[in-house]
């Protein structure tokens, strides 16, 4: 098996976290983690000012 996070190998000795994940159309995955592998954060989106009187932040 691969660990979903660290895409490194759980051995047969190690703990593992089994996660399934559904499909709203299809068939669902089934994955497995180790418990020690922390979450990939988001990516956030950049926020510009909006308004009157905001520059655009594409005119150079």
């Amino acid at each position: 098996m691969i660990c979903g996070r660290c895409d490194e190998p759980i051995k047969e000795d190690e703990p593992y976290v089994t996660r399934d994940i559904e499909a709203a159309s299809g068939p669902g995955a089934v994955i497995h983690l180790h418990p020690w592998c922390q979450p990939v954060a988001a990516a956030q989106p950049l926020r510009y000012p909006v308004g009157r009187g905001a520059q655009d932040p594409w005119r150079f």
